[in-house]
């Protein structure tokens, strides 16, 4: 395949995440480190790459009210290695509240 060929298939993922506006995001819990895509920075309202992901990050961008459900889920995830689907608020830079969904 050629070079500028597969450079295009590897934006793929990328693009069909901003069309649908759907974030991904990995995390190890052994170690407590994440990697966030750049749509996932997005749907925070960050620029990609300006904070740290892990679980201080995500913590800090929900709503004060939904942090004990995510930290449950995060507790039970690290006892059985599956996150339950969760919704929940978050909180943007500019003090919006905007609804996700989070699917382990």
């Amino acid at each position: 395949m050629p070079q500028h060929e597969q450079a295009r298939v590897e934006r793929r993922p990328a693009q069909i995440q901003r069309l649908a506006r759907v974030g991904f995001w990995e995390m190890d819990f052994t170690t407590d480190t994440a990697w966030w895509s750049d749509e996932l920075y997005r749907i925070f309202g960050l620029e990609p790459g300006s904070v740290q992901p892990g679980r201080i990050a995500l913590a800090s961008r929900l709503s004060p009210d939904d942090l004990a459900k995510v930290d449950a889920a995060i507790a039970s995830a690290r006892e059985t290695g599956v996150l339950p689907d969760l919704v929940q608020r978050i909180v943007l830079p500019n003090g919006d509240e905007r609804r996700i969904s989070l699917k382990g």
